[in-house]
């Protein structure tokens, strides 16, 4: 060529987003996958540290955040179990009491993560929050269960006021999520149906599985008594 293209021949702006004071060159790469898919971002990511370790750009800081904030959610998870552990155990003064309040949200959980790999729901940086909510609202339904039953002497969790207020509990708070899966948001929505889900199986177990185990306990104790 005759003339060829030299720095000075580019646009201000396209020298001041690609070269840097110091002569260092700017160099983008498109990714051929969709990086908000976790996996996606990891394997990008991986491969652009491979070439160089200092790489950085919105995938890079997207990897970076999601990891982040899934290990800071984990982690509040397990300080909120901690607390409730605690919390509950004051309550009751009694291991058993303390275990009996649990079953129902260690079947919810159970059923929700059960639930949500079934049909590929995964976690995402907004329904990830959804952990130490749970436990915080699932773990309420067995201490009324078993308050209720401390009180009574006998299971009754229905034929009085506190499985009444037990259900309307659980069924307002069900609906509150489960209008956010009305939303435009995927993010959004996805934090509503983890939400009604992990509700809604905290509060069935609380009400089928829960009572079954207090029933067969009384059973246990008329027969020991004869």
């Amino acid at each position: 060529m005759e003339n060829p293209l030299t720095l000075e021949d580019l646009p201000d702006e396209a020298r001041q987003r690609y070269i840097a004071p110091t002569g260092r060159v700017l160099v983008e790469i498109n990714p051929s996958e969709n990086v908000w898919e976790r996996e996606a971002s990891e394997r990008f990511v991986q491969d652009m540290r491979k070439v160089s370790p200092e790489a950085t750009g919105t995938p890079v800081q997207n990897y970076t955040y999601i990891a982040i904030l899934r290990d800071s959610y984990r982690e509040a998870a397990l300080f909120a179990l901690a607390a409730i552990l605690l919390t509950v155990g004051l309550h009751f003064r009694n291991l058993k009491h303390l275990a009996l309040a649990m079953v129902p949200l260690i079947f919810g959980v159970i059923w929700t993560l059960g639930i949500m790999g079934l049909f590929g729901i995964q976690f995402n940086p907004a329904n990830i929050i959804t952990l130490p909510m749970v436990i915080g609202i699932g773990v309420a339904f067995g201490v009324y269960v078993v308050d209720r039953h401390l009180e009574e002497g006998k299971f009754a969790l229905f034929g009085g006021s506190t499985g009444k207020a037990v259900f309307l509990s659980a069924l307002t708070t069900i609906f509150g999520f489960a209008c956010m899966m009305l939303g435009q948001h995927p993010g959004l929505v996805s934090l509503g149906l983890v939400m009604t889900l992990g509700v809604g199986f905290c509060f069935l177990s609380s009400a089928v599985i829960l009572p079954q185990i207090l029933v067969l306990m009384d059973g246990g104790k008329k027969r020991s008594d004869l």
